[in-house]
């Protein structure tokens, strides 16, 4: 099981200048299922941020892949 910590809680061991952390998509899915390219497209058109032309644009790819669509454009 993976435990997903709050930034506030562990962000002291990460401040200075050599330390970053850069997670990709892939990553965040493996943490949390609600991360994938479905989940964020539904809570986008929950929110009213999908408008008829990027749901054209999910439409024309068949999928909720957000980095497919933008490679498209």
């Amino acid at each position: 099981m993976v435990t997903c910590h709050s930034w506030g809680d562990i962000r002291a061991q990460y401040e200075g200048a050599d330390s970053a952390l850069l997670v990709g998509n892939g990553a965040s899915m493996a943490i949390w299922p609600g991360f994938s390219y479905q989940s964020l497209l539904d809570v986008a058109r929950v929110a009213g941020r999908v408008d008829a032309v990027s749901e054209r644009l999910f439409g024309q790819e068949g999928s909720a892949d957000f980095e497919a669509v933008l490679r498209r454009l």
